[in-house]
C-alpha cells in the first residue's frame, strides 16, 4: 500500500498537470527531489497564460455559442465582401475574435484574416491600449500552434505588431516547447540585431535562447550559445540563471576555463548550480586545490540526517572529482575526499540526486533547465521589463540560490 502511495505521488509531480499550477510548482520537491519539466523553460504565470485562459473562459461565458457563431458569419461575411479592400475593423471585435476562437481551422484563419485587416487600417495609430500581438502568441501557445505563430512572425505587415517584447517571449517559449530551438536561436539573431526591437538582449528572450543552444547540444548550437552570453555579460546585471545555463553551455562544449572566466567572480558562486559548473570545471583542469577548496565550506556545517539541497553535489560531478583524485594518487587527497563523501552521504545530500534523477550525467541540465517564473529573471521590476533599458535591482533568492 505504501509502495503504491509512493508511486502516485512520483507520478503526479511528474505530470504536467502538478508542475503548471502555480509559480510555486514548478520546482517540485518531495524529499528534496527535481522533477522538471521536459518542455516548458517559462512558468505559464511567466507567460501571462494564466491571466489569458480566464479571460478567455470569460468571454466564452459570456457568449453562448450560437451567439459566438453569429458573430463569426456575420465577420467572414464582411472579410468576403471587402476582397482587398481596406475594412473597417474594430478593436473590440478583434479582441473579442481572439478569445473565442476554438482550436479548428476555420476560426484560426478568421483572426488571421482580422488581423491583418485591422493592421493595414492601423499602420500608424493603434486605438487603445490591447496589445495583440501578445494576446495573440497567448492564443497560439494555448492552442498549441508553432506553425501558425512562425506563419504569423514571417509575414512582413505583421512585423511592427509582433516585436514587442512580450509577444516575442511568449512565441520562443512556444517554439522551444515543440523543441523548435534553431528557430528560437534564429529570432534571437534578429534581435540581436535589431531587426524586431529596439532593445537587442531582452533578458527573458535571451534566456529561453540560451536555454535552446543548450537544449539542442550540437557543436553549432553551444557555440551559438558561447556567443550570445559574450555579447550580452557585459550589457548589465544578469540574473542567476542567465551564468548558470552560459556555464552549462561552456562545459558541454568543452570549455572549462570560459565556464570559470564566467563565473568565478559572481555572486552566484555558493547556488547549487553554479557551484557544480564550478567544481566541474577546476577539475578538468587539473586544479583539484580550488576543487577542494570549494567542497570543504559545503560539508563544514552539516549535520547528519538534514535534507538540503543546497549542500548537494551532483552525483556526476563527485564521480568526475573521484576520478581526477585517483589519477593523482595522492593519499591525503583521496583521504580528504572520502571524508567529505561521508559527510553528503550521510546528509542524503547525494543520495537524493542519485536515486531521483533520470540520468545521473543530466541533473546539472535539468536543474538549470527547470521552469523559470518571472520574479527570478526580473526580481522587483515590471515582469515585461527589458534587460537593455535599466539595470535591474539586486536579485532575489532564486531557484539555483541556497536558500531554495
Amino acid at each position: 500500500m505504501e509502495k503504491a502511495v509512493l508511486n502516485y505521488k512520483c507520478w503526479l509531480l511528474r505530470s504536467p498537470l502538478y508542475l503548471n499550477l502555480s509559480p510555486k510548482f514548478s520546482r517540485c520537491t518531495i524529499n528534496n527531489t527535481f522533477y522538471v519539466s521536459k518542455r516548458s523553460l517559462y512558468t505559464l504565470q511567466a507567460l501571462g497564460l494564466q491571466d489569458f485562459q480566464k479571460q478567455r473562459a470569460k468571454f466564452q461565458q459570456q457568449f453562448p455559442q450560437n451567439e459566438a457563431d453569429r458573430f463569426r458569419e456575420a465577420l467572414q461575411e464582411q472579410i468576403a465582401r471587402s476582397h482587398n479592400t481596406l475594412m473597417l475593423v474594430f478593436k473590440q471585435d478583434l479582441e473579442k475574435a481572439i478569445y473565442l476562437c476554438r482550436e479548428n481551422e476555420e476560426d484560426i484563419s478568421l483572426v488571421k484574416d482580422l488581423l491583418l485587416k485591422f493592421n493595414a487600417q492601423n499602420r500608424k495609430v493603434r486605438f487603445g491600449s490591447f496589445r495583440f500581438g501578445a494576446v495573440l502568441m497567448r492564443l497560439l501557445y494555448e492552442l498549441d500552434r508553432p506553425d501558425v505563430a512562425l506563419e504569423l512572425m514571417e509575414t512582413p505587415e505583421l512585423s511592427k505588431l509582433l516585436s514587442e517584447v512580450s509577444t516575442l517571449q511568449v512565441f520562443m517559449g512556444l517554439l522551444y516547447k515543440h523543441e523548435l530551438h534553431s528557430e528560437v536561436l534564429d529570432i534571437q539573431d534578429n534581435i540581436s540585431t535589431g531587426r524586431l526591437t529596439n532593445g537587442r538582449y531582452p533578458r527573458i528572450c535571451v534566456i529561453i535562447a540560451l536555454a535552446s543552444a543548450l537544449k539542442q547540444g550540437t557543436e553549432e548550437s553551444l557555440a551559438r550559445g558561447l556567443a550570445l552570453t559574450e555579447a550580452c555579460v557585459n550589457t548589465g546585471r544578469w540574473p542567476s540563471r542567465f551564468y548558470a545555463i552560459a556555464g552549462t553551455i561552456a562545459l558541454q562544449a568543452g570549455r572549462p576555463d570560459t565556464a570559470l572566466q564566467l563565473l568565478h567572480n559572481t555572486a552566484y558562486a555558493s547556488h547549487l548550480a553554479i557551484r557544480n559548473i564550478l567544481l566541474q570545471a577546476w577539475c578538468e583542469l587539473g586544479r583539484l586545490d580550488q576543487v577542494m577548496s570549494l567542497l570543504r565550506p559545503v560539508t563544514a556545517n552539516m549535520r547528519p540526517g538534514t535534507l538540503v539541497h543546497q549542500s548537494a553535489v551532483f552525483p556526476h560531478t563527485l564521480d568526475t572529482i573521484k576520478a581526477a583524485v585517483e589519477q593523482q594518487n595522492d593519499a591525503a587527497l583521496k583521504q580528504d575526499l572520502a571524508r567529505i563523501e561521508r559527510a553528503l552521504l550521510s546528509s542524503n545530500c547525494d543520495g537524493y540526486l542519485v536515486r531521483r534523477t533520470r540520468d545521473r550525467e543530466q541533473a546539472l541540465v535539468e536543474c538549470v533547465l527547470s521552469p523559470l517564473d518571472m520574479s527570478e529573471v526580473f526580481p522587483g521590476r515590471n515582469k515585461w521589463a527589458d534587460n537593455s533599458s535599466r539595470t535591474p535591482h539586486l536579485e532575489r533568492e532564486s531557484l539555483l540560490d541556497e536558500s531554495g
